[in-house]
């Protein structure tokens, strides 16, 4: 007797983020706004996390610096960067989990148009403002 095993999406599981990341990402400013998007990739749910945050900057371009250097002293990486448009760091402590730091701009809430409303409800300068973008990467 043969046993064929298949590759069903439910033996993989779900993508997400342990809540302790997730947590200090959350401590590098004051939230403005937040959300979960999910996904299916290659079979498999990846949630990815959306974050507006305020780090106290006077111009986008600070603000993304800052975010970065508040996030490499957490023992965060950076892979890529595209400054001042974006950064891509890892996780130096927990493998395999991921972010990417933007500047404030509707445009990056394509995914999460929710976020777009609480900020217009919320402030009148986006100058101070990042958008990350959390996810753990198989």
């Amino acid at each position: 007797m043969a046993l064929l095993v298949g590759g069903c999406a439910w033996f993989r599981g779900t993508l997400q983020v342990d809540p302790v990341v997730l947590n200090e990402v959350r401590g590098i400013g004051a939230v403005r706004g937040e959300t979960t998007v999910q996904s299916d990739v290659n079979r498999r749910a990846e949630i990815t996390y959306f974050f507006v945050i305020d780090v106290g900057s006077g111009s986008a371009r600070d603000s993304l610096d800052k975010a970065v250097k508040t996030l490499q002293s957490k023992k965060w990486s950076i892979m890529s960067e595209n400054r001042p448009i974006r950064v891509l760091m890892k996780s130096d402590k927990w493998v395999g989990v991921h972010l990417t730091i933007a500047p404030f701009d509707k445009m990056y809430l394509k995914e999460a148009p929710e976020l777009s409303r609480v900020i217009d409800d919320q402030t009148a300068s986006t100058d101070g403002l990042v958008i990350i973008d959390v996810y753990e990467f198989a």
